[in-house]
């Protein structure tokens, strides 16, 4: 048995301050990523199962925000756009995708890709067998 637990901290929903869960498997596909990789203007994300072709090759499956924190002293840091510096997030466009040859690894090709601490990348995407493929991850480039 896998045993994991958390405790409550910033950017969370949780409703209690720490947790003991148990994960068990439940015989159903996990359609998660499981590599990640940044190449020039492209982020890599290799899944679990075969993706279905169109759905993964199309470029508004996909969503990209990056941004920056401000080291200081005190506890946290707001969100700071990359480009400019001021307060807030960005938006990385997507600008194609495309489908490699193991059927599980996609190449998301955006606009703009450039060294950030924080970036989003969230997709909607369909296994081959039909199931919905939707998450999100996130990385430092």
């Amino acid at each position: 048995a896998l045993y994991v637990c958390g405790l409550n901290g910033w950017q969370t929903a949780a409703k209690a301050d720490g947790s003991l869960q148990r994960v068990r498997p439940t015989g159903r596909p996990f359609d998660v990523p499981v590599a990640m990789a940044v190449e020039g203007d492209a982020v890599k994300l290799t899944f679990t199962r075969p993706l279905a072709a169109a759905p993964a090759a199309d470029p508004v499956r996909y969503r990209g925000t990056c941004w920056n924190y401000q080291w200081s002293g005190g506890y946290g840091s707001k969100r700071y756009r990359v480009g400019d510096g001021a307060e807030g997030t960005e938006t990385v466009p997507v600008r194609a995708a495309e489908l490699g040859a193991d059927g599980k690894t996609v190449t998301v090709r955006f606009d703009g890709l450039r060294p950030a601490m924080q970036m989003h990348v969230g997709y909607n995407l369909t296994a081959a067998d039909g199931r919905p493929v939707v998450g999100s991850v996130y990385l430092t480039i």
